[in-house]
């Protein structure tokens, strides 16, 4: 499985994953995993911050178009008076207009060229081996950040996820190993632009706190020859870890697993690795994600103790309301027990 690609020799990469901090509350147990994927490097076409927003090039068009007074543009836009001589008086100090309210040669510049300046960005674009798709992750050169590893063994690789400290942590993150790994993607300039644009969106949703799914307003260049492939591409393990709250009652069944990318959920790569999982190649994983479980749920000598106790006194108090006759009923009397003590059970962790 993937013997070519994925060897004793690949490397590596951590990019600060965590989860969202509002998702749960309270402590949680975590296991990491390190998921098979390739890296490719691009150059990107990454517009510049607009020197117009929306009011000021409204303005800046009518009065190129031969509107002159404030009270004429406020009734065209259908702004509040004070507004458009705000807006003026900016395109005034920027020298996009004269006291005449004339357009100069610079203002004649930005309305022209307005939104299609930009920036080359050089970075990485992945495909998941897991999930068996391009990740929604664009990497700038700069930030990849490939760590060191200590020992590692076919099913887990111990790795260092901060050495600019005097005593780095070191973690064992477990490889996912899958059926694709062998598999040879061809990437085209059109994926660079989509997956750029999906990491974008999901980097505005992280900002703005969005939970919608609405398309974001991310305009790159439509001139695809401007997108660059630069031919070089690496095989790399990415470390992102998968965890289960402890005392949030809400998400506690709930195994998810972190943004390999920065801070965010990957319900679907979630799902990808249960899968996995189940493949004889993961049984290793198979049996840290049960031991995630088992931890989670097992409960303490005590805890043990005060669920049979409360098991036997609901049992009581069901005698005593039903009576006797309860009894002539195991199953469902036996039922009734076993619910009030999963509620008790909650209750001690």
């Amino acid at each position: 499985m993937g013997k070519y690609f994925f060897n004793e020799r690949t490397e590596v990469i951590y990019q600060n994953p965590s989860h969202p901090k509002t998702y749960i509350q309270g402590k949680y147990e975590k296991r990491w995993l390190l998921l098979p994927m390739c890296a490719y490097k691009v150059s990107v076409p990454y517009p510049k911050d607009s020197e117009l927003n929306i009011f000021r090039e409204a303005v800046l068009k009518l009065l190129a178009g031969g509107a002159k007074s404030d009270e004429q543009l406020a009734d065209m836009l259908m702004l509040n008076l004070s507004l458009v001589e705000f807006i003026v008086n900016e395109l005034e100090e920027r020298g996009l207009i004269t006291k005449r309210r004339l357009i100069t040669r610079e203002g004649e510049q930005v309305l022209k060229y307005n939104g299609t300046d930009y920036d080359i960005k050089i970075g990485w674009v992945f495909f998941n081996y897991v999930s068996n798709c391009f990740a929604d992750a664009f990497v700038a050169d700069s930030e990849l950040n490939i760590v060191s590893t200590d020992r590692r063994n076919r099913s887990w690789i111990r790795f260092y996820t901060d050495e600019s400290t005097a005593s780095p942590q070191v973690e064992t993150g477990f490889i996912v190993h899958t059926d694709n790994e062998e598999n040879y993607i061809k990437l085209t300039e059109t994926d660079v632009l989509k997956i750029c644009q999906k990491h974008k969106k999901r980097s505005r949703r992280l900002i703005h706190d969005e939970t919608d799914d609405r398309e974001n307003s991310m305009s790159l260049p439509p001139n695809i020859e401007k997108v660059c492939i630069l031919g070089e591409k690496r095989y790399v393990y990415t470390a992102a870890y998968m965890f289960l709250p402890t005392e949030d009652l809400i998400n506690r069944s709930r195994l998810q697993l972190c943004y390999p990318f920065g801070t965010g959920l990957s319900p679907q790569i979630t799902e990808d690795v249960l899968k996995a999982s189940k493949k004889a190649e993961n049984e290793t994983l198979s049996k840290v994600i049960n031991g995630l479980y088992k931890q989670v749920y097992a409960l303490t000598e005590k805890q043990s103790e005060q669920t049979k106790n409360a098991y036997h006194a609901f049992g009581n108090k069901i005698i005593k309301r039903l009576s006797e006759n309860i009894t002539r009923y195991p199953f469902v009397f036996d039922l009734l027990k076993k619910m009030n003590t999963g509620i008790i059970k909650f209750k001690a962790k």
